[in-house]
């Protein structure tokens, strides 16, 4: 983890505690899509196209997005359009008012955050938010038993196993970092990641780490794209 400042987090806000941190809004799965391969012919491309056109489009998305307050189904789709913002249409779904405005002026300011992070787009994706989520949980669960250090460093050693063995299966191809950059339209103009060096551990954490040093620590090359996740290690420990 890297000490924010104003150049990595220019969005951060002060925490007496803390100092300055990053704190990504919420956007939960980033939402559904659909698609058409390229594989099939074009009649059913078009097909696929204008059926995705109907479902999607205004007056018959909102019966799929703003379901009936008191009714049985539930189809778990969150507003996706500007229409699906609109308080009256919530509350002639027998919403309350003043709720349904509340939620709504929320996703707006969660998707009008200069600060919003998507999902990651490359594959293995769910392996590596699982490893996180399963890593930091433990630490949360365990309060005084796993250190933060040991939290960061286990979730580390799972992530770069990942890479590592996705990079094996593709040598032929592009290696998992530069999916990654790809996927935020980085290209060779774009700063490179270094790697930070990592604080030697505290005498707890050598202990526990059965005294590892701190070159043990450092994520590889590789990794180290992955490393702005663990902001939210830090935001659950404020």
């Amino acid at each position: 983890l890297r000490q924010c400042d104003e150049t990595l987090c220019p969005y951060g806000f002060q925490s007496d505690r803390n100092g300055l941190i990053n704190r990504p809004s919420y956007a939960a799965f980033g939402g559904w899509m659909g698609a058409v391969s390229n594989l099939v012919d074009l009649e059913q491309q078009l097909l696929t196209e204008e059926f995705l056109a109907f479902v999607s489009s205004r007056e018959i998305s909102k019966n799929y997005v703003i379901n009936e307050a008191n009714g049985d189904s539930f189809f778990g789709s969150d507003p996706y359009r500007y229409s699906h913002l609109n308080v009256s249409a919530w509350v002639e779904k027998g919403y309350d008012r003043d709720s349904a405005s509340e939620y709504l002026l929320l996703l707006q300011q969660a998707f009008s955050n200069p600060n919003m992070a998507h999902d990651l787009r490359i594959p293995l994706s769910e392996s590596f938010i699982k490893a996180l989520d399963e890593t930091v949980h433990y630490h949360l669960s365990k309060e005084g038993l796993i250190s933060r250090q040991r939290t960061v460093t286990n979730a580390t050693e799972q992530w770069n196993a990942l890479v590592q063995e996705y990079d094996n299966m593709h040598n032929d191809g592009s290696t998992l970092l530069e999916l990654y950059q790809k996927s935020q339209s980085y290209n060779d103009t774009t700063i490179k990641l270094t790697v930070p060096p990592t604080p030697a551990p505290t005498n707890e954490e050598g202990a526990e780490n059965g005294g590892s040093t701190a070159s043990s620590l450092l994520f590889n090359n590789h990794a180290i794209f992955l490393a702005g996740i663990f902001v939210m290690i830090s935001v659950a420990w404020l």
